[in-house]
């Protein structure tokens, strides 16, 4: 039987499902709104579900998550620091170095630059001594004693304001082991080039490394 047959089959008083609604009109342009459904039903369908009783047990999201390595991030930037600040004395000496190595008559007037002999003096005071020489031979043991005098200053800072059991203690902790072992090392260094140099160290802090006394 074809689908005209079926529809003429149909007794004229039994009335179509679309014949007792009213028919919404459709126009080109505007927009098309079906009753009882609207966008936010739409995009709640979207959501994933929670089961009532599980409802309230659990944040959804960690509130400030802590993401990363605090510990290493922390030590890191503060080697970066230190490290900018060495470079920058460490350039200063290689323009007082490169200067003497190529003197001339023409770089005398260079010389006597305010600038420029301020450079000398700083140079020649961070070396302890009178004589260009001797200061630029010590550059690497100036660069030591810079290196070794920020971690101090860190050290002591950051030891000032660390309150034991409070906030990211366990975290500050930590920071403060390993900036520790690199300052450490430093002063291993530093010894190494202040025998060499047979200079003596006259900083209280950590005096017993260069009196003698080994690393674990």
């Amino acid at each position: 039987m074809s689908i005209e047959d079926i529809f003429m089959s149909i007794p004229a008083e039994v009335r179509l499902p679309s014949t007792g609604v009213e028919i919404t009109k459709i126009t080109i342009g505007k927009e098309i709104k079906i009753p009882g459904v609207n966008e936010k039903a739409c995009f709640l369908a979207t959501l994933p579900q929670i089961p009532a009783d599980d409802k309230g047990k659990k944040l959804l999201i960690e509130k400030d998550p802590v993401k990363g390595n605090p510990v290493e991030e922390q030590v890191v930037l503060v080697k970066a620091v230190i490290e900018l600040l060495v470079e920058l004395r460490e350039n200063v000496i290689n323009e007082v170095e490169q200067f003497f190595h190529s003197f001339s008559r023409k770089k005398l007037a260079a010389l006597q630059m305010e600038d420029f002999s301020d450079k000398v003096e700083q140079v020649l005071t961070w070396a302890g001594t009178d004589s260009t020489i001797i200061a630029l031979q010590r550059k690497r043991y100036i660069l030591l004693v810079y290196r070794e005098m920020l971690f101090r200053k860190v050290l002591e800072n950051r030891r000032k304001h660390f309150v034991p059991g409070k906030g990211y203690s366990a975290v500050d902790l930590k920071i403060l082991n390993k900036l520790s072992s690199f300052h450490r090392l430093t002063l291993e260094e530093l010894k190494t080039e202040t025998l060499a140099h047979r200079l003596v160290w006259k900083q209280p802090c950590c005096s017993g490394i260069f009196e003698g006394e080994t690393r674990d």
